[in-house]
């Protein structure tokens, strides 16, 4: 057992795939938010940020968070969950990554380290939705969001952050449109 908490982002609007929420589309015969939830399945706790939780009341052997504060995208639900978490370390993951395993996860989930968040970079590419966070950012993030500033990169250049590079950066794709998502629709038809 990964004794840190797993944190679902699931609350955003999800403007560009036309107000579908993106946690509930399907690969491969599961949903995105099933396949996260099973690739977490070893951390102590399980947490998903949402907005509305009757949507969600059919995952009992999870934590439901409301966001506290809407429309300002991830950071929020970060906060909000952070606060929750009976743990002192998350991982935060968007519910829109359906390509992650039990392998990858459990490779942060067991990474031991003193700064206040891990980051995997992956081709480059900075992965801040598949990070663990420490609570103690708690404070910096409220801070933030009182400065209206709800950039995820503003946040990262002020905490003390671990970058670690992983190989698999196609298990950090995220499906963010219509058409992203028809395209892997389209590829697994094709497999």
């Amino acid at each position: 057992m990964i004794n840190r908490a797993v944190i679902i982002l699931s609350g955003g609007k999800n403007t560009r795939m036309n107000g579908k929420t993106k946690a509930f589309l399907s690969l491969c015969g599961y949903r995105f938010i099933d396949k996260i939830l099973l690739a977490s399945s070893d951390y102590k706790e399980k947490i998903i940020s949402c907005n509305d939780i009757s949507k969600y009341l059919e995952f009992t052997d999870v934590k439901l968070v409301v966001d506290k504060f809407k429309e300002i995208g991830p950071i929020g639900g970060i906060y909000s969950s952070l606060k929750e978490t009976t743990l002192d370390e998350a991982l935060i993951v968007a519910g829109d990554m359906p390509f992650l395993n039990n392998d990858i996860l459990n490779f942060l989930g067991n990474y031991k380290f003193n700064e206040d968040v891990l980051v995997p970079v992956t081709n480059g590419k900075v992965q801040p939705l598949c990070s663990i966070y420490k609570k103690r950012v708690l404070e910096t993030i409220l801070k933030m969001i009182e400065e209206k500033d709800y950039k995820l990169k503003n946040l990262l250049n002020r905490l003390n952050v671990k970058y670690i590079d992983i190989e698999n950066g196609e298990s950090f794709s995220n499906i963010n449109t219509v058409y992203e998502y028809e395209k892997i629709l389209n590829k697994e038809k094709s497999e």
